[in-house]
């Protein structure tokens, strides 16, 4: 194993950079950057000066940033996990604005200007619903829909999954690029939650935190991401 490149803090997401071809685009502490595996540069926020202040570029500051979506090549919508709310970035004029949910409020309501989040972590586009966002919404134990069509911020915000009883603390998510249905880490493992009929199950893990290497469906894991 080699290292690629050093950042200055936690690196919660990475993938490949629309707006800069050959390029890694990534999450580091409270900023997002892009590198071509030589170099970084920052695009908006500071790595370790982590606070709620919408300027352009450097200026800006965010809480944490953990997940993003870029929703075209120049426009990328960021997870403010810790401001409880999501942020877009411009990429052409470094412009950093509010997205949806309120920052600096938590709580689990629907709506636009009145929507709240409760420490959002991961986004991804939901191939069932063109122009809707899916957002692990770890707080509420939820997974939320963000409308991407509206012309203007905030976005509308509302619930596509909730429960308190078997989706702890959803942190990663996927989508099956056919089905639909959801594959989310939490707390204990991975669960699946069928698209269509919104039900969940357990796709791996057990319902306390641990750790055993063994076959897939006996695999324990502590704190998945």
């Amino acid at each position: 194993m080699t290292t690629f490149i050093e950042t200055d803090s936690y690196v919660r997401h990475m993938e490949p950079d629309l707006f800069i071809k050959g390029n890694i685009l990534y999450t580091d502490g409270c900023a997002l950057k892009t590198t071509d595996g030589v170099t970084s540069t920052t695009i908006a926020g500071h790595s370790t000066t982590c606070y709620h202040h919408f300027a352009p570029g450097l200026l800006a500051r965010f809480q944490w940033l953990t997940g993003f979506r870029q929703i075209s090549p120049s426009e990328v919508v960021v997870a403010d996990h810790s401001q409880h709310c999501l942020k877009l970035i411009v990429r052409v004029t470094l412009r950093v604005s509010l997205y949806a949910g309120y920052c600096g409020s938590r709580g689990y309501v629907t709506g636009t200007s009145a929507a709240r989040f409760d420490n959002p972590l991961s986004i991804i586009s939901d191939i069932k619903r063109p122009g809707m966002q899916l957002v692990t919404d770890y707080g509420n134990d939820a997974v939320r829909h963000v409308n991407t069509l509206s012309s203007s911020a905030p976005h509308s915000v509302s619930n596509f999954y909730q429960s308190t009883s078997y989706l702890d603390y959803p942190r990663g998510i996927t989508q099956h690029p056919v089905s639909g249905d959801l594959y989310i880490t939490d707390y204990y493992g991975v669960s699946t939650v069928a698209y269509s009929l919104k039900s969940i199950s357990k796709f791996a893990g057990a319902s306390s935190a641990s750790f055993r290497d063994c076959d897939f469906n006996n695999s324990l894991f502590y704190y998945p991401t």
